[in-house]
């Protein structure tokens, strides 16, 4: 008669390893910085670009934003994170001139909920 083959336990080495790696990849989500997140999350076909990007890809500051060659100023930016599960990236803005959200997806692109001011005179 045969004994079935136990299966072992994880180690407690091995459970503060992977303790450590998830808080890692926790931080890391968390604290990702927007200056790296926006080339990855919205194409540049979108027309939005800024002079500096600073704070984390959840709630940051774009220094002198434009769109489409619209100047924003300097407008608060945060990624929604429901979204991403579809594939799709929303990022929500609130400047001085605009606010709004701007949707990339492998689609296209656009801008989805914008109010504000557009002076298309200077355009």
């Amino acid at each position: 008669m045969t004994r079935p083959p136990m299966t072992e336990r994880p180690t407690t080495r091995q459970r503060r390893i992977a303790l450590m790696v998830g808080v890692t990849v926790l931080f890391l989500i968390v604290l990702f910085p927007l200056s790296v997140a926006l080339p990855l999350a919205i194409p540049r076909e979108s027309g939005l670009s800024a002079r500096q990007a600073t704070g984390t890809i959840w709630s940051g500051v774009l220094r002198d934003a434009q769109l489409a060659g619209m100047p924003l100023g300097d407008t608060k930016v945060g990624l929604l994170p429901l979204p991403l599960l579809t594939g799709a990236a929303r990022l929500q803005f609130a400047g001085p001139v605009l606010r709004g959200t701007l949707v990339a997806a492998s689609k296209g692109f656009g801008i989805a909920h914008a109010s504000g001011a557009i002076d298309i005179a200077s355009r």
